[in-house]
C-alpha cells in the first residue's frame, strides 16, 4: 500500500523542473513502520547533508507536499525500503533520474559514495550485494529487504559474517533472489533449523531453534510498538 501510495504522489505532483545546482536527493521509503521513530530520519538527512548532498524530499517521515512538487529537481532518488522501489521506477523513467538502494549504518559512507557515482552515470544502484542467500551461511535477519540486505552487507564487510535474509514477500518480486521469502510459519521455522544465530524481531523467537543465538532487532511492522523503546538507530551518527 505504501509503495502505491508514494508513486502515485510523485505522478500527480512532482513537476517537471530543472535539477539543482549542486548534487541533490530525494529520499524514499522511511516509513515508522520499518524505521520507527528513534531518530534515524532525522539523522540520515544529517548524514546526507555531512556528506554534502542536499534533500529535497522525503516520501516518508518528515516530508510535505510542497518538497514533493520540487522532487524533479533532484539529482538521484534514495531508496530505503522497498516500498520506495515503484516511485524510484517511475521518476526513472519519467525524469531519467536514477536511483540508489540501501541504508547507511554507523555513519558508512558508502551510499554517500554511491549516490556520488550515481549522478556520474554509474550503473551500480545497491548499496548491498543482490546476489542468492547461501548454504555457507549460518545466522539468518528477519527484517524488510532493503533494511537486512544492508544489515548483511555490512555484518560481511565489518565482521565477515555471513547472513542470510527472510522478508516479507514484495509486491513485485524485485528481492526474489536475493531473499528467502516469509510464506508461511512453517517454511520460516524450517529454514531457521540449521541457523547458528538470529537477528530478528522479538515476536519470532518462539519458532526459533532454542540453541541459537537470538539478537532481538524489533521491525515495528510485525510487532506494533511493542518493542519500540528497543529499537536501535544503526546510522548512530
Amino acid at each position: 500500500g505504501a509503495g502505491i501510495a508514494f508513486k502515485e504522489l510523485v505522478i500527480r505532483f512532482a513537476e517537471e523542473t530543472a535539477r539543482t545546482k549542486n548534487i541533490s536527493v530525494n529520499i524514499l521509503g522511511t516509513t515508522p513502520l520499518d524505521f520507527s521513530i528513534n531518530g534515524y530520519a532525522e539523522d540520515l538527512n544529517e548524514y546526507l547533508k555531512i556528506n554534502g548532498i542536499e534533500v529535497i524530499a522525503n516520501l516518508g517521515m518528515g516530508g510535505n507536499l510542497d518538497d514533493v512538487k520540487r522532487s524533479a529537481s533532484a539529482h538521484v532518488n534514495l531508496v530505503v525500503s522497498s516500498c520506495g522501489i515503484p516511485a524510484a521506477k517511475w521518476m526513472k523513467e519519467k525524469f531519467d533520474i536514477p536511483y540508489v538502494m540501501g541504508i547507511p549504518i554507523k555513519g558508512s559512507r558508502r551510499i554517500a559514495d554511491l549516490i556520488k557515482d550515481a549522478d556520474r552515470g554509474s550503473q551500480i544502484f545497491a548499496g548491498f550485494a543482490m546476489g542468492a542467500n547461501t548454504d555457507d551461511a549460518d545466522t539468518y535477519i528477519i527484517h524488510e529487504p532493503v533494511y537486512a540486505l544492508s544489515l548483511r552487507e555490512y555484518l560481511q564487510k565489518q565482521y565477515e559474517i555471513c547472513a542470510n535474509v527472510i522478508s516479507p514477500p514484495d509486491a513485485d518480486g524485485f528481492f526474489k533472489n536475493s531473499v528467502y521469502t516469509m510464506d508461511s510459519e512453517n517454511k520460516t521455522r524450517e529454514l531457521l533449523k540449521n541457523a547458528v544465530r538470529i537477528i530478528a524481531d522479538p515476536m519470532y523467537k518462539p519458532i526459533c531453534p532454542k540453541n541459537a543465538e537470538f539478537i532481538p532487532l524489533a521491525h515495528e511492522a510485525f510487532s506494533g510498538r511493542i518493542y519500540r523503546n528497543d529499537i536501535p538507530n544503526l546510522l548512530d551518527i
